[in-house]
């Protein structure tokens, strides 16, 4: 392939090349044209630049990457064909719609299996290109593997349809050109510099330019070129670095001692890898290699680049990342979730996870400034648009920082009880529902602020409503009326309009939305095809990389980095599955298939050859240093990683000796002496911030006598305020002694008027039973629910499963409203237990049909096994009511709960032990004159036992037979009990006598709580297996139980008593 070239150079070392290709240059004439093709345009400019500081003038010289070169020599015959170089995104598009008409045609084949996932239309155009790129043979395609022949056909047939172009149209196009300008004899002198061509039409084109230019110059890195199995000689007194690129994966094993040109660290993991790493950059600096001399090569950027954007930041070091940081874009975002909240039935959860971005624009339809146009990302398409890739774009950092910001605002203006409305009014979804249910809730509204006192924070619920309906109504209707299946021009038209509507800052979504306009004309296509090809594109930005500029690091992917030389290079990730990367066979086509489809098509062999030239290309471009790296520890996974044999393979090619895995990991650790315990190095001068500067100095202080070290970290507390209070709060807690970080614990005066003040309120309105039982599992649990009121943050969902919470509330309603209705029919024995259970379905099914218009089911068939369930549970409790020697006499008995109808007395019970209670029994039953109090419980019963109050957790049958005493002084009572009416219960009852063990240890309950509030003594101290069920875990913490283990015991010795008593 490669036939005349004036010159050539075939090294492994990148200097060795540059230098070569540099000489070159300043030999040719510096008015003539010429032509510098590089692998990137950077590399290009770096040796242009070079040349021209030598020449000091050139004229008529171009560079080009063979990216860019492809592009534009094939802009103009593609152009006169009426060809449209098509994006990714289109070609994916393309591929979704092919894979949509042949699974509707049944001609998938072997695919049909996996034709609904998403990962096949990507699969099949990574296929796709492979065999176009290659020139396959089409006819032994269809002989290899008929479907995908199949599916091949009909994606050219589209794309020729559509007037599309993919690259292998682009490269057969530029090699038209070449020939043509060949035969007229008006190709430059040209200099090949690093090229790497992967394929077929690639390397022709490569050739192609070769032999056909007047003279010409290439360089190859060692294993590309045409004598790439020649071995290097290497000199015996080369440095190590020397030695490691030209032994590298070579059968030579010339020995040399280490002499600190290379370097081989661990950590453990990718985000103290990169932090350590940064902290080799600033010594690299510190000696004198200026920033812009150093390189950080990545053969995984997905794993490493946000790792290294936080690390460089902490050491404020100056850095160029060719593609940018990727970051969520939230305008993205929010349209998937919008399309997802559609496919869904207009779900008011994915509205609400819309609203949560902070994203929409006020209700108002406020007037947007639009931005620029994003950034082309890619130097083919910028060559061909005749703008500049994303990477030589400038943007201004003042600029972005205070978008943000804007946006953050924006967020925090936005009306807070949007999702409060959204839970209240039980939207859920559906577009009528949406309407009648927003409705529904504005008249409530409205009545709450014709009758209430003080309207004014019902008002504020009534506007914050109408702004919710005025602005998510027509973002409903709009999502409704999405097309179920339609062109791509009528999905474009709908979705520009939803992100118009939508998105405060639509320029982004805008961008990647303008790729498909080439598929205008291509259709139907479902909802689902558009969100597949969209959800990658829209979920995350490439943030566009500023202007490479003088006196920055670069971040680069080992491919970008090919033809360029840096005094320091650093390549990081040398563990298994990311340096090699895993390699793996086409899943669509074999490598049988494609070895007898065409010799140029990709296998193993290749794919392996591909991971060993990364590697060499990456220690090829160091110059004086090369610092190799690994995670010893997976840290998203939580599970160790392996280093790879490059590893051992690079030190090998060092030194000449191959050490083992053990050798390899203990040297690896001692370079770096970092422990994932502790996050910061050993020595405080070599920290990178000023936390690791923190945390090394306790490293050492740790490790010192105490007449020594004994307030040397004192400025840790004085220093920063906010960090002092956490550290003394957080020693605290582990102090024997109790202190005011552990709960509610001795408030000071101020507080603890308040805390009385409380009290005395929670007296006259009166205690809740259900709360008072939290106090012995947890008394700061009790103090947090029910002295200063915090409730868990409420969140609008469809229903998939009736929960025990909701079904215990539906279950009382239903037994309220049965009882309610035989007591009006007069049905009370057995003898009328057929028309008791009518009467209980027909209860069943309007109290059942009323609440599934309030949760709205996800899975109908769930929703009526529970039901039936539920009619089971109620045929029992229904058969032992009239059955029973036990007459109902009341149901839902209220007390304290307020003048509204049905709500019983109006003031709460006081208990001759002074604990004031409010509350509803489920059931006040009678028997030859005495009654007794049940309380319905629909979970697991207890196992029997004769417990009274169970240690203070579980006080209702007790503490309501004490209750019915008060409110029905003239009858008897002989108890309460707590009856597990449904199947999960057994249908058993735990009763509880009234007597003197159970007045005293109601008295001892009121005791308990009476003393807390007078001492200011709420202690975080649960009872085993309370955290993980607690409601406030995440303020708390996992460890209360462990501290409380350290704490003294003796003010606690009145809680444990309550918990004692049976």
């Amino acid at each position: 392939m490669f036939r005349r070239v004036s010159g050539c150079v075939e090294s492994p070392h990148g200097e060795v090349r540059f230098e070569a290709a540099l000489r070159w240059l300043t030999q040719q004439e510096r008015a003539r044209p010429l032509l510098v093709v590089a692998h990137s345009l950077d590399a290009a400019r770096d040796l242009l630049r070079a040349a021209t500081v030598k020449l000091h003038a050139t004229f008529g010289w171009e560079l080009e990457s063979l990216s860019s070169l492809t592009t534009k020599l094939a802009a103009l015959p593609l152009s006169a064909r009426g060809l449209t170089v098509a994006t990714p995104l289109a070609l994916e598009a393309v591929c979704v719609r092919a894979v949509t008409e042949l699974r509707a045609q049944g001609r998938l084949g072997r695919f049909a299996r996996v034709a609904d996932r998403p990962g096949l239309p990507p699969a099949l155009l990574r296929t796709f290109t492979d065999l176009a790129l290659a020139d396959a043979d089409e006819a032994q395609l269809a002989k290899e593997c008929p479907e995908l022949a199949t599916a091949f056909e009909l994606y050219r047939q589209m794309l020729q349809q559509l007037s599309l172009a993919d690259r292998s149209d682009v490269l057969r196009a530029a090699l038209g050109v070449v020939r043509e300008k060949s035969a007229a004899g008006e190709l430059a002198a040209v200099c090949l510099y690093d090229l790497a061509p992967k394929t077929k039409l690639e390397r022709q084109l490569v050739g192609l330019l070769e032999s056909a230019a007047p003279r010409s110059f290439v360089t190859w890195a060692t294993g590309e070129g045409p004598q790439s199995a020649r071995e290097p000689e290497v000199a015996g007194g080369a440095t190590a670095l020397q030695r490691l690129q030209a032994q590298l994966f070579t059968p030579s094993e010339v020995r040399g001692a280490d002499d600190g040109t290379t370097c081989i660290f661990s950590a453990p993991g990718e985000s103290r890898e990169c932090v350590e790493i940064a902290r080799r950059v600033l010594e690299e600096a510190a000696s004198g290699v200026p920033f812009d001399r150093m390189a950080i090569l990545l053969r995984s950027p997905f794993h490493y680049r946000t790792h290294l954007v936080e690390a460089l930041r902490r050491a404020s070091i100056p850095a160029h990342f060719t593609r940018g940081a990727v970051r969520p874009e939230p305008g993205g975002r929010a349209l998937l979730v919008l399309l997802r909240c559609a496919a869904e039935g207009l779900s008011a959860v994915r509205f609400a996870e819309y609203l949560s971005l902070g994203v929409a624009p006020g209700a108002g339809g406020d007037k947007r400034e639009r931005q620029a146009p994003a950034p082309v990302a890619d130097e083919a398409t910028a060559a061909l648009l005749g703008s500049e890739p994303a990477g030589a774009q400038p943007t201004d950092a003042n600029e972005a920082n205070e978008a943000n910001e804007a946006a953050i605002l924006q967020h925090a203006q936005f009306p807070r009880r949007w999702e409060s409305l959204l839970v209240n009014a039980a939207v859920v979804g559906g577009a009528d529902r949406w309407r009648r249910r927003l409705a529904g809730l504005e008249q409530e509204l409205s009545r709450q602020v014709s009758q209430a006192e003080d309207p004014r924070s019902a008002q504020r619920n009534l506007s914050a409503l109408q702004s919710l309906a005025a602005f998510a109504l027509p973002l409903i209707e709009r999502l409704g009326a999405l097309p179920p299946a339609g062109t791509w021009g009528q999905w474009l038209e709908a979705l520009r309009e939803l992100t118009e509507r939508a998105i405060t800052k639509p320029e982004p979504v805008l961008s990647v939305l303008s790729e498909l306009e080439i598929l205008r004309d291509v259709g139907p296509v479902s909802l689902t095809e558009v969100r597949t090809v969209l959800e990658d594109r829209l979920g995350e930005v490439q943030v566009p990389a500023s202007t490479a500029r003088g006196g920055e690091v670069l971040v680069a992917s080992v491919e970008e980095a090919r033809g360029r030389v840096f005094d320091a290079v650093f390549v990081p990730g040398l563990a298994e599955k990311l340096f090699p990367q895993r390699v793996v066979e086409d899943p669509l086509l074999s490598d049988r298939s494609r070895a007898s489809i065409d010799a140029g098509l990709e296998t193993q062999v290749e794919r392996v050859h591909r991971e060993r030239q990364a590697l060499r290309v990456a220690v090829g471009c160091a110059r004086k240093r090369l610092v190799l790296s690994y995670p010893r520890f997976e840290s998203d996974k939580a599970r160790p990683r392996v280093p790879s044999f490059y590893a051992l393979e690079a030190i090998r090619a060092a030194e000449g000796v191959l050490p083992g895995f053990a050798a390899l990991a203990r040297r690896a650790d001692a370079a770096s002496a970092t422990r994932m315990g502790w996050p910061a190095p050993e020595r405080p001068d070599d920290a990178i911030d000023a936390s690791e500067y923190d945390l090394a100095t306790l490293r050492v202080l740790l490790g010192g006598r105490k007449s020594e070290v004994e307030g040397a970290a004192r400025y840790l507390v004085t220093e920063n305020r906010t960090l002092g209070r956490a550290l003394q709060a957080r020693a605290r807690r582990w102090r024997p002694e109790w202190r005011n970080v552990d709960g509610l614990v001795d408030p000071s005066t101020e507080a603890q008027e308040a805390l009385k003040a409380r009290y005395l309120e929670l007296q006259r309105r009166g205690f809740s039973v259900t709360a008072l039982e939290k106090f012995a599992a947890c008394p700061y649990r009790f103090y947090l629910a029910t002295v200063v009121g915090l409730r868990p943050r409420e969140t609008v969902k469809q229903v998939e499963e009736l929960d025990p919470a909701t079904r215990g509330i539906l279950f009382h309603e239903i037994v309220h409203q049965v009882a309610l209705e035989l007591k009006r029919q007069g049905l009370r024995t057995s003898d009328d237990a057929h028309r008791a259970e009518t009467v209980s379905d027909d209860v069943i099914a309007r109290v059942t049909k009323e609440w599934r218009e309030k949760l709205a089911p996800a899975i109908g068939r769930v929703w009526d096994d529970a039901v039936e369930d539920l009619r089971l549970d109620v045929r029992y409790w229904l058969r032992e009511l009239l059955q029973s020697d036990w007459q109902l006499m009341e149901l839902e008995l209220g007390f304290g709960l307020g003048a509204a109808p049905g709500e019983g007395g109006t003031e709460p019970v006081m208990l001759d032990s002074g604990l004031t209670l409010r509350g509803r029994i489920d059931a006040v039953e009678q028997r030859q004159g005495a009654l007794r109090a049940t309380d319905y419980k629909t979970g697991e019963a207890p196992p029997a036992s004769n417990a009274i109050i169970g240690g203070g957790k579980a006080l209702q049958p007790a503490l309501y037979a004490l209750v019915l005493e008060k409110l029905f002084a003239s009858s008897q009572v002989s108890g309460g009990n707590a009856y597990y009416c449904t199947a999960r219960g057994g249908f058993a009852r735990r009763p509880v006598e009234l007597n003197e063990w159970t007045r005293k240890a109601a008295a001892e309950v009121s005791q308990a709580i009476a003393r807390a509030f007078s001492e200011g003594f709420f202690p975080a101290a649960p009872e085993a297996d309370v955290c993980e069920r607690c409601e406030f875990r995440i303020g708390c913490g996992p460890y209360e139980r462990e501290r409380v283990a350290h704490k003294h015991p003796a003010r606690l010795e009145a809680l444990d008593a309550l918990r004692k008593i049976r």
